[in-house]
């Protein structure tokens, strides 16, 4: 055994080799179907779950069916910059490209099949979501996320942090093999390889945005401040942006838009590209309140 370690060594050492590979260590951490209105803005999102692995040339995505018959592959021919610890790759369409404001580091086409169907990162093992009526190879994804009702319009499947280490960031140990365990249904946040990685901030902007879609279903009215009547630069308050979008009602008071959101080239920012920036900003505001009682 110990001279057989000593050969693998020596062969690394010679051949330029780690004892990591430098795209392997990453999991799929969303996939999103496309919006009732936009059903071909669609995304995949995978994510390190340790720095150094963005040597992605030649690797790909694949899309399968129900019954696990591959559809299209998706290949990277170059590597990405970012290789931090927790950075995200972002494989979209260009129609979720104009939706979110956000550049892919990957271009796909709208294939995921909503009904039922497999996505898989070629890491090592290679890393897979399934959901819906699946009916493939059970390897790697137990039982499919979502069996019911598969991949549902305007809501995105975000892989839970919580299961293992710290719950705003992806472990290895989060994965179990088991998709209706490892994911959940939940607001879509894509992100690309330049974005910074927030941590538990991006998790109680995802948690904040989940209590005003309960708020709103609940009491089914638009929060104050949000209302149609609120406008700021001319654009509409949160609530109507994700109402035209048919997605679900995900605003409180506090997600008023306080200014116009526009993107690097001046253009208007997309609706969802407003609401990220609104929640995040609601997020940040609430995190900065005193605690009563409590100087500084």
């Amino acid at each position: 055994m110990k001279a057989t370690a000593t050969a693998i060594a020596l062969g690394m050492a010679l051949f330029g080799g780690s004892a990591e590979a430098s795209f392997h260590l990453m999991k799929v951490v969303q996939v999103f179907p496309g919006t009732a209105a936009a059903p071909n803005a669609q995304y995949v999102m995978i994510q390190m779950y340790t720095g150094g692995q963005n040597q992605l040339s030649g690797h790909q995505i694949s899309v399968f069916n129900a019954s696990g018959t591959a559809i299209q592959n998706f290949t990277f021919n170059a590597a990405v910059a970012n290789g931090g610890a927790q950075a995200r790759i972002l494989i979209a369409t260009t129609e979720a490209v104009a939706l979110f404001g956000m550049s892919a580091d990957l271009t796909m086409t709208a294939v995921l099949p909503s009904a039922g169907g497999k996505v898989c990162f070629d890491a090592i093992p290679v890393d897979c979501l399934a959901w819906g009526n699946y009916s493939g190879s059970a390897t790697g994804v137990g039982t499919p996320f979502n069996v019911a009702t598969g991949l549902v319009p305007g809501a995105a499947a975000i892989r839970r942090l919580d299961i293992s280490g710290g719950a705003g960031t992806l472990e290895a140990a989060d994965d179990t093999d088991n998709c209706a365990n490892d994911f959940v249904s939940g607001m879509p946040l894509p992100r690309n390889n330049d974005t910074l990685f927030l941590g538990s901030l991006e998790q109680a902007r995802a948690r904040l945005v989940a209590r005003c879609t309960r708020a709103a279903r609940v009491h089914r009215t638009q929060p104050a401040g949000c209302r149609a009547g609120h406008r700021s630069g001319g654009r509409p308050g949160a609530f109507n942006l994700i109402h035209r979008l048919q997605m679900p009602s995900a605003s409180c008071a506090s997600l008023a838009l306080s200014r116009a959101i526009a993107t690097p080239s001046g253009a208007p920012a997309s609706p969802l590209v407003m609401l990220t920036h609104c929640v995040t900003h609601s997020t940040v505001h609430h995190m900065r309140r005193p605690v009563p009682g409590r100087s500084g």
